[in-house]
């Protein structure tokens, strides 16, 4: 008998059939989960027809996508509803199929639902939700964990979710941080796990975290940006505002999570609606930070974020 596990998040009610996935809450059972996790056999799968979007590890055509992770597992995305996985790989590690599962198929499948899906991380204070964007590397969850020491929630960490009314939904409750901010937190990485076996990043444990439950209405986004270093002195950097509606909706095109499932799933005009009618009431500034932790944390103790 196959063991059911039962989850929520981004106010979903996820099923996932025999993968354990800590990092989501626990929810109630139900008979019509909106999401249905489950091993699969992929050579019974029908095949996609090759197009633009198609490479060696991804084959994508509206409602389907087929991605393979190298050495994980091959994963199946389907119309929104469904996430199969089939560990086709000798010796894989559970623990990393649900790491994998919680990046780009869940992102992938949050897309076929028609949310617009960004890669950052979301919080929340005084009932008005802020979402930093930015590039891998670039400290946005260094600067989350800064925020909730400063009496912030978190909504989601690396996949937000924003739905039509404007309101960013509470996805992944935690944070991951590499081995350089947990010492100058003093954090002792001997009691977390590691993202994988070979990073040193490590997951912060839920008890550790403020979270938010609720869905928080999106206020402003902030794109993080250390290029500024180079030419402003770390005490003059200041946050800017984006005042053209045309520039702000270019820039943030550039942190859709996975813009290519975005293009191959043909959500772009939609994407484009979404963001056009967010911008009439939410602001977009640059968040030009410092480069070392420490300045970091004193920098935007001292900034306004809203």
């Amino acid at each position: 008998m196959t063991t059911c596990y039962y989850y929520k998040a981004f106010n979903l009610i996820i099923k996932s059939e025999e993968l354990i996935i800590d990092e989501l809450l626990n929810s109630e059972g139900s008979l019509n989960p909106d999401i249905i996790i489950k091993k699969s056999n992929s050579n019974e799968w029908p095949k996609l027809q090759n197009n633009q979007y198609s490479t060696p590890v991804l084959s994508i055509v509206p409602g389907d996508i087929r991605l393979d992770i190298k050495d994980i597992c091959i994963f199946r995305i389907l119309n929104g509803k469904y996430i199969l996985w089939d560990p086709i790989y000798k010796k894989v590690n559970l623990s990393d199929i649900k790491t994998f599962l919680l990046g780009s198929p869940l992102g992938a499948l949050l897309i076929q639902k028609n949310y617009l899906v960004m890669h950052g991380n979301a919080l929340t204070k005084d009932n008005k939700a802020i979402i930093c964007l930015g590039k891998s590397g670039q400290g946005k969850s260094t600067i989350a964990y800064i925020l909730m020491k400063k009496g912030w929630k978190l909504l989601s960490d690396d996949i937000v979710a924003i739905n039509e009314k404007g309101y960013v939904l509470p996805g992944i409750p935690r944070i991951k941080l590499w081995l350089d901010a947990l010492q100058y937190f003093k954090i002792d990485q001997k009691t977390l796990k590691k993202v994988r076996d070979n990073l040193q990043k490590y997951v912060i444990k839920r008890s550790q975290l403020d979270i938010e439950t609720r869905e928080v209405k999106l206020e402003n986004f902030f794109i993080i940006n250390r290029s500024f270093n180079k030419y402003v002195d770390e005490e003059n950097l200041k946050i800017v505002s984006s005042e053209s509606e045309m520039n702000t909706l270019l820039h943030l095109k550039n942190y859709y999570y996975r813009p290519i499932f975005v293009k191959g799933l043909e959500k772009e005009a939609l994407n484009f609606l979404n963001i056009s009618k967010l911008l009439k009431k939410v602001k977009l500034s640059i968040l030009p930070v410092p480069d070392k932790i420490e300045k970091l944390s004193a920098w935007i103790n001292h900034k306004k974020l809203f």
